[in-house]
């Protein structure tokens, strides 16, 4: 949907409910937000950073060329241009000159600093996006035991292996970590469950932005990744549910000081 000035409406929220009732304190209604428009560039922006976030992209990969880029986005080749040098601002790709050369990925350290740009997250939403991954992170662990093969615990493998290259480089390590948990949840082959977490992972990690030095301890990070992966290879749901706790709760912690726990079921 467009809107005059030409960028894309992207959402139009209703407000939180009020304990004393939908009315406001001179009695009109409370009831929406502002609507938000967001320019195509920011759009295209946040489709490149799906792609690389989705494995599809890796650093030394050279993106498709701008044209192809705009058809297949239904955008001009302007727009395209724009959201690949936000990208470029970032680090996340170079321009190569030249035969052969082409917008080339460099390293995915600064793309939660580029969608933070073009997407900013309000940090009050924190507590409950976290809480929304726990959900949506278990009930693809559920379904991930039921579906995964040899070859994808296999992968799952090798993606904790590389870990231990970015200890150097924090940025890079928090989005490892970021993609190792989207394919987690991109093995239980179920869209809708893998595309809101995504979403919600994707809004997580903006906030961090803003508390850059809120990170789980390396080593800890990689221990959970390592047993998420022992369990995935044994098929121990118990287990696999155990490890994922961990894992969540380590970035709980940090970001808002206490494990987050779903609400217990009713009894009766």
């Amino acid at each position: 949907m467009r809107s005059p000035e030409g960028g894309r409406i992207v959402m139009s929220p209703l407000k939180p409910e009020h304990p004393d009732g939908p009315g406001g304190a001179d009695g009109a209604p409370a009831v929406f937000a502002p609507i938000e428009v967001r320019r195509t560039s920011d759009a295209v922006v946040t489709v490149v950073v799906d792609a690389l976030r989705a494995g599809r992209f890796g650093p030394g990969d050279l993106l498709p060329p701008e044209r192809d880029l705009a058809e297949a986005l239904n955008v001009s080749r302007k727009t395209v241009r724009e959201a690949l040098d936000l990208l470029r601002r970032h680090g996340v790709v170079t321009v190569r000159r030249g035969s052969g050369g082409g917008t080339v990925v460099d390293a995915l350290g600064g793309v939660s600093a580029a969608l933070a740009e073009v997407q900013p997250e309000d940090p009050a939403n924190l507590r409950a996006l976290l809480e929304v991954r726990r959900t949506l992170e278990t009930a693809a662990a559920a379904l991930l035991l039921e579906r995964v093969t040899d070859e994808d615990a296999a992968e799952l493998r090798g993606l904790t292996a590389r870990f231990a290259e970015l200890m150097s480089r924090p940025s890079e390590f928090a989005e490892a970590d970021l993609r190792f948990h989207l394919r987690l949840a991109a093995l239980a082959a179920n869209p809708v469950c893998a595309d809101l977490l995504r979403q919600v992972l994707a809004r997580i990690w903006v906030i961090r932005e803003q508390v850059p030095h809120a990170a789980v301890p390396q080593l800890d990070a990689v221990r959970h990744q390592q047993a998420l992966v022992a369990a995935v290879e044994r098929r121990k749901p118990a287990q696999l549910l155990a490890a994922l706790d961990e894992a969540l709760a380590g970035l709980e912690q940090v970001l808002v000081g206490r494990r987050l726990t779903p609400a217990a079921p009713p009894t009766s």
